[in-house]
């Protein structure tokens, strides 16, 4: 059986690691030069927001044989809105993980885990694979193939601003502010 995979990021290089499981090595094709996404930035895993399982990333060791090392435990959270603050720490409220294109990103540590081969600066066109290949996963990160296809239908449009922040943090805390008054603007009657 002859696979292509279309995206080197974490759902193409995850499929590539499954397909190994199976002794399946998948040609995979990344546009761009390697692994991961363009900024880097830290992800975290919350324990509680996947129950029974108690530990994300025993549970992927123990069941797919993946082993992702985090970058820090989550050991404290705290919230800032207008007007509360409130702090809450714990043992282990789960991970932090690198991502983007780093040597420790969650990207990066599943590329090392693969045995096949990552085409770096090709970018793949799933109609063209699918003359030479039995089956062709298509994990680019976004709509254009899925919209070609007429499988993809735009529920709501969001943005996303990001920035990169240097200063003194404690590695082991999450900090987030929360502000819905900027939601509720002016009202129209």
């Amino acid at each position: 059986m002859r696979v292509a995979i279309i995206g080197a990021g974490v759902s193409g290089l995850a499929c590539a690691h499954e397909l190994e499981r199976f002794n399946i090595y998948p040609d995979i094709f990344e546009e761009r030069s390697r692994p991961g996404e363009l900024f880097p930035h830290v992800a975290g895993i919350l324990q509680l927001m996947n129950r029974p399982v108690h530990d994300q990333l025993q549970w992927l060791k123990k069941q797919y044989h993946l082993e992702i090392h985090p970058i820090a435990t989550w050991k404290k959270l705290t919230m800032n809105s207008p007007h509360v603050k409130r702090v809450v720490k714990s043992g282990n409220f789960g991970y932090f993980l690198e991502r983007g294109q780093g040597p420790r990103s969650l990207e990066t540590q599943l590329a090392n885990s693969l045995k096949s081969r990552v085409n770096y600066n090709c970018r793949g066109n799933y109609s063209e694979l699918a003359r030479e290949y039995d089956y062709v996963v298509v994990a680019t990160g976004n709509r254009q193939v899925a919209a070609t296809l007429g499988i993809w239908k735009d529920i709501f449009s969001t943005m996303v601003r990001g920035a990169v922040v240097q200063g003194k943090f404690d590695p082991e805390e999450l900090i987030m502010w929360v502000n819905t008054d900027y939601a509720w603007g002016p009202m129209l009657i």
